[in-house]
């Protein structure tokens, strides 16, 4: 159950500090809706002894969600620093990544695309990747527990009106209104991966 506490009591701290209604985001996130929310296990295997560094185990990205929870002890989940140096329109150099440090008893918690979506681009969606420990626990398996919380499947995917988060733009105010169901589930994935595989290319 702690899967959908931790998120809504972040949920309405959110809340509060944006000046919604007591149930704005909590009321979209309801354990019995269905979603494409889920609870998922990730393994990325230790290094060899003498084996080098490999590249990122996940690409640069920011979460397909509404909050990602990851549970994890072994370092490997890293952040862009502050103003990062930038060698191309969405991709930093390796000097701007910054290691997030695993806490005994803690989650990491960040914040995903649906809570920039309800906000105007008030709250940012957390940009992040995996690469390989360093030192000792480069050869250890990085075992981790990923919970992703997303809106209901019936949830208009559109800014609530708040007086801290910027107003819509004449185009936003005009254009078709999405479900989750459909944004997450077929558009905004199948965008995601296009673009991947375009930067591969």
């Amino acid at each position: 159950m702690e899967g959908t506490t931790i998120p809504n009591i972040v949920f309405g701290i959110l809340e509060r500090e944006l000046k919604l209604a007591s149930g704005t985001f909590t009321s979209c996130h309801r354990l019995a809706d269905p979603s494409h929310s889920f609870l998922r296990t990730l393994r990325y295997p230790g290094l060899e002894a003498g084996q080098a560094l490999d590249k990122p185990r996940l690409f640069s990205h920011r979460d397909i969600a509404s909050i990602a929870m990851l549970f994890t002890w072994v370092c490997g989940l890293q952040i862009p620093k502050e103003n990062p140096d930038m060698i191309g329109p969405d991709e930093e150099t390796e000097d701007s990544w910054r290691w997030v440090e695993p806490l005994p008893g803690h989650a990491i918690v960040n914040l995903g695309d649906a809570m920039s979506n309800f906000t105007n681009n008030k709250l940012k969606s957390g940009k992040h990747r995996v690469v390989t420990a360093y030192d000792e626990q480069s050869q250890i398996d990085r075992c981790s527990v990923l919970v992703r919380t997303r809106p209901g499947h019936e949830t208009p995917m559109k800014a609530f009106k708040s007086p801290m988060t910027p107003e819509d733009t004449p185009e936003q105010a005009e254009a078709d209104c999405m479900t989750s169901e459909y944004y997450w589930g077929d558009l905004c994935v199948r965008k995601f991966i296009a673009e991947k595989i375009k930067g591969k290319a």
